[in-house]
């Protein structure tokens, strides 16, 4: 590096290696969780009690709904904001999916927990999704997202929380997820929206900015 180039920016403060760690003991500690067969059972029996209120007329709905906490419609946020002049937000909520989509893809792939409609055979789901149970990737990405816009609005936050708890509640509803999924993705979800809202995203913007007009204006 010359003595012209910028200085490489530390994004991560104290408290975000704090929340980092806390989302690595989290993941941890869920799946330790899920090992015991009381809470398997537990899971069982609310997701048999939340299936109950189960009503077929309402489907088109909840797949509307439900569809609100998939990472595409949050991605799609992300251009939306940096246009608006909001990149902050728009930063904080892309590092927040990404994060997301690495540590539901993760669990996923290490636990492989069978879906509802895959155990129980009662349950007809609206459409089946092939990848495994837990976490909720939706649960995840709508609590992530709302806490990573929440923090930036103040206002926003109990309305989004509101919104997340709602899809998340829709998850179970739809028989495509254990509670024990939506809730273990609601908890990681929140600490990643923390951690994306703690990061130094000012500085990083800026340099990334100054390497963007370099690039483009300094003889290759």
């Amino acid at each position: 590096m010359s003595d012209q180039d910028p200085p490489t920016p530390k994004i991560l403060s104290r408290k975000s290696w704090t929340l980092l760690a806390l989302i690595i003991m989290a993941c941890i500690g869920l799946v330790i969780l899920l090992q015991f067969r009381e809470i398997t059972d537990l899971d069982v029996w609310l997701f048999s009690e939340v299936r109950e209120q189960y009503e077929t007329g309402l489907k088109a709905f909840f797949r509307v709904f439900t569809d609100i906490g998939s990472p595409v419609v949050w991605f799609l946020v992300v251009p939306i904001l940096w246009a608006a002049k909001r990149k902050q937000a728009a930063a904080a909520l892309f590092i927040a999916l990404f994060s997301v989509i690495l540590i539901a893809a993760s669990m996923k792939y290490a636990i492989d927990r069978p879906r509802p409609f895959e155990i129980i055979q009662a349950v007809n789901p609206i459409y089946r999704p092939s990848d495994a149970s837990f976490p909720s990737e939706h649960a995840m990405t709508i609590f992530a997202a709302a806490v990573t816009l929440g923090k930036k609005w103040r206002k926003a936050l109990l309305p989004l929380l509101v919104l997340a708890a709602a899809v998340g509640y829709s998850r179970v509803y739809i028989g495509v997820h254990f509670p024990y999924d939506v809730a273990a993705g609601a908890l990681i979800g929140i600490l990643v929206g923390l951690f994306a809202d703690s990061l130094d995203l000012t500085r990083l913007i800026r340099w990334t900015e100054r390497e963007i007009l370099c690039r483009r204006d300094c003889d290759p």
